[in-house]
């Protein structure tokens, strides 16, 4: 009988204060942006709120995308 190998994709899962340290965004507005809805992607992992690094990386490029300004911006 042969064995096939299984691999699932790896979080790397991050505290608020963890994304917080990461985006200089303080622990508080994280949290109220979760509240209002905005903010990077996050879930409850039992009655903790967690993020997922490649997430909070995602939402970071979005934003900067949107708010990019002056000469430097890329071509359309």
């Amino acid at each position: 009988m042969a064995t096939i190998g299984h691999t699932s994709p790896t979080l790397d899962v991050l505290t608020t204060a963890q994304v917080s340290e990461m985006t200089g965004i303080p622990v508080q507005t994280l949290r109220a942006w979760r509240h209002a809805g905005t903010g990077p992607r996050s879930w409850k992992l039992g009655n903790r709120i967690r993020y997922d690094r490649a997430d909070v990386l995602a939402w970071l490029d979005a934003q900067r995308a949107a708010t990019m300004r002056g000469d430097d911006l890329p071509a359309a």
